[in-house]
């Protein structure tokens, strides 16, 4: 086994993901952030403020997992050549730890907890999907 066939798909597509992940929620913390003075070592204070967020920002940080992390199962099938999804699927797991210690950190409301933690997986494989049809398409 390779390691440019089995590895670097997996960590391309988990950066991008990451890296997309943070872009978008910089945005997001820009459009809602978070009150002057809250100190963001204390993580009560955090957790205090997030509760306070209007549904609106949690809809948009779904959107925003949803979108990267089909991004990142994309990116992973496109860099292993789009002959296996088991980059795609793998990114989808490493997203999915990332967000549930995410999760764990910092309290969220329990609906996005749910809906956060079912987000990443199905859409890292969506984005192999998509990658590996649209190749199809185009008789690649």
């Amino acid at each position: 086994m390779s390691v440019a066939k089995n590895v670097l798909p997996v960590v391309a597509g988990a950066m991008g993901a990451m890296m997309l992940i943070t872009l978008g929620e910089t945005g997001i913390h820009k459009l809602y952030p978070l009150p002057l003075g809250v100190d963001i070592h204390n993580k009560e204070a955090i957790s205090a403020s997030i509760a306070a967020l209007p549904v609106m920002a949690f809809v948009l940080l779904l959107l925003n997992y949803m979108v990267c992390s089909i991004a990142g199962g994309a990116i992973s099938a496109l860099v292993s050549g789009r002959t296996t999804k088991t980059p795609s699927i793998i990114v989808g797991v490493l997203l999915t730890l990332a967000g549930a210690f995410n999760l764990l950190a910092v309290h969220h409301p329990l609906w996005f907890s749910l809906i956060n933690f079912l987000v990443y997986f199905p859409c890292a494989y969506l984005g192999y999907f998509i990658t590996r049809q649209k190749a199809k398409v185009m008789g690649l």
